[in-house]
């Protein structure tokens, strides 16, 4: 290469003035995902809510229901949740 285009190089370009352009464009893209959250969020919520809605009056909502009052009185069950909560919970304090 030669000295002058080997001096050009080895300095930083001039910054670009770009008058707040790059933060307007990333406030408005900031602004369109967190629009899209919302509406997901929203969509999300009302299919749950018609699927409570609607569970109850199905057959699979009865097995749910027999089942769960019988998981409810198990303690085995209970116990399982216990050591899951609690190797959770010792996990997390562990790596914070």
């Amino acid at each position: 290469m030669s000295d002058p285009l080997d001096t050009q190089l080895s300095h930083p370009l001039d910054e670009v003035a770009d008058a707040g352009f790059s933060a307007s464009v990333v406030a408005r893209v900031t602004a369109i995902r967190i629009r899209r959250a919302r509406i997901e969020a929203v969509v999300l919520l009302g299919a749950l809510a018609a699927l409570l809605a609607v569970l109850p009056f199905t057959s699979f909502g009865h097995a749910v229901e027999k089942m769960s009052s019988t998981l409810a009185n198990s303690s085995t069950i209970a116990l399982v949740f216990g050591a899951a909560v609690l190797s959770l919970l010792a996990v997390r304090f562990a790596l914070d």
